[in-house]
Formats: C-alpha cells, sequence, structure tokens
C-alpha cells in the first residue's frame, strides 16, 4: 500500500476532528457526564479523533466504503436515537464504551478488509479501488486472516473481556474474538464463501455492543458465545464447499483466479 497523499491526510483530520466535536456535542445535548472529568475528558477526545481519522483515511486513500460508511452510519443511529429519546443516555453510553475499548473502529477496519476480500475478489468495482494491494496467495492467506482479526476484533474484545474478569478472561475472549473473525475472513481469501459471514454478523458486533451497554448489569458471560459463532462459521464454509463443488465442480465459485497475486 502506498503513503497517504495530502488529500487523505486532510480528510482523515477533518474526520477525526468532526468525530470527536460531534460527540461532545451529544455530551451537552444529552447532559452527559461521565467522562467529563478532565483526565477521562482528554483521553477519550483522542480516542474519538482516532476513531474518526483511521476509518476516514482508509476510505479516502483505497476508496473503500466500509470503514467511513460504517462509523457514518453507527454514529448516526446513537446520535438520532439518543436525541429523539429525550436526553436518554443508554446507546451514548454504549458508543463512549466502545470508543474507549476500540470496538467500533476494529469493526469499521475490519469491514473494510472483508470489503476488500470481496471486491478484489469477485470483481465488484475492484477498478475503482487504490492504494490496494492484490489478494493475498492462498498460503499466506492464514496469516493475514489472523493477523486482521486478533488486531482489529480480538484486541478490543480483549479489552472488554479485561474490564469484566481480568487478565485471564482477557485472554480467552480475545481468542475466542480472533477466531469468530478470522474464520469468515479466511474464508473469502481462500475460496470466496461468503456464508461464513453470516454468523459473524450476527454474533459478534451483537455481543461485543451489548455488553459495552449493559457493563453494570450482566456478569460477561454472554462473550463466550463468540466462540460458538466461529464453530457456525467454519461449518457454513464447510456446507458452501460441498454445495459449489457439487454444482459447478471445482470450487464451484468465480473467485479470482490467484496466478497474478503477488
Amino acid at each position: 500500500m502506498t503513503r497517504p497523499n495530502r488529500y487523505s491526510l486532510a480528510v482523515a483530520l477533518l474526520g477525526g476532528v468532526c468525530h470527536a466535536a460531534a460527540l461532545l456535542v451529544l455530551f451537552e445535548s444529552l447532559a452527559y457526564t461521565a467522562v467529563e472529568a478532565t483526565p477521562w475528558l482528554g483521553v477519550f477526545v483522542l480516542l474519538a479523533f482516532v476513531h474518526g481519522a483511521v476509518p476516514a483515511l482508509l476510505s479516502a486513500h483505497t476508496r473503500l466504503l466500509a470503514p467511513a460508511g460504517g462509523l457514518l452510519v453507527l454514529f448516526s443511529i446513537v446520535a438520532v436515537a439518543d436525541l429523539q429519546g429525550a436526553g436518554d443516555p443508554n446507546l451514548l453510553e454504549m458508543y463512549v464504551m466502545s470508543v474507549f475499548t476500540g470496538i467500533t473502529v476494529g469493526l469499521v477496519v475490519f469491514a473494510g478488509v472483508l470489503e476488500f476480500a470481496i471486491r478484489r475478489g469477485y470483481r465488484l468495482w475492484a477498478g475503482r479501488l487504490r492504494n490496494l494491494p492484490p489478494l493475498p496467495r492462498p498460503e499466506s492467506g492464514r496469516r493475514i486472516a489472523v493477523g486482521s482479526a486478533m488486531g482489529l476484533v480480538g484486541l478490543p474484545a480483549a479489552i472488554l473481556g479485561f474490564l469484566f474478569g481480568g487478565p485471564a478472561a482477557a485472554l480467552f475472549v480475545g481468542l475466542l474474538a480472533t477466531a469468530a473473525a478470522a474464520v469468515p475472513l479466511l474464508a473469502v481469501l481462500r475460496s470466496g464463501a461468503l456464508t461464513p459471514l453470516v454468523p459473524f454478523a450476527l454474533v459478534v458486533p451483537y455481543v461485543l455492543y451489548s455488553h459495552a451497554f449493559y457493563m453494570a448489569e450482566i456478569s460477561g458471560m454472554g462473550l463466550f458465545l463468540l466462540g460458538p459463532a466461529a464453530v457456525l462459521s467454519a461449518l457454513a464454509w464447510k456446507v458452501e464447499r460441498t454445495v459449489r463443488s457439487r454444482i459447478g465442480g471445482g470450487g464451484g465459485t468465480a473467485f479470482a483466479d490467484r496466478s497474478d497475486c503477488g
């Protein structure tokens, strides 16, 4: 991937500032005081800036839609729902915790990785993408899938697990979340399988956000549902691969030929 140009950096700066400023406006509108203490407020503003800048930079530099688009949709839902709720800060509380733990930025960037794999592999408006490498060869797909899943989904989940149960819980939850994200990404990278994305999309965001939302009211045991999500994705991959091979022969898929991959 090439270095970001001035335009991409300017968009990233604008995205970070707008995201942080919009959250501060929401705090004022909803009389939200949980992070009013000076040290925490400063940390939060910095993290909010990063949450806005990173997706904006990726989308501006690569033309992927998921990072910036996902953040915009999620923030809009939270803002509209809370403002219409006559000052009810529940969703805002969830969003604040997702910023502190890195859940939001991790998930929208991971969605960008999935978008890259799908668009490149199936050649869906792939010509519009910029500054991105070719799809990895199958033998390196596992390393990329595990690394992306660990850094973007496993780490935020581990932080959430730590808040619930300390270091041991953080390690275990991080491993489960990494598996839940790595399996569907590896399925896409290796064969273009899409059904493994369904368990991930239905379970992982719900589990992470609900625990960020109800942190004071639940035990954290629901985080272990990340494990079954990985198993369901693996089973879906196997079923899709079998069905495709019977229908189309071989892989039964129009996914990209890797002969030209670097």
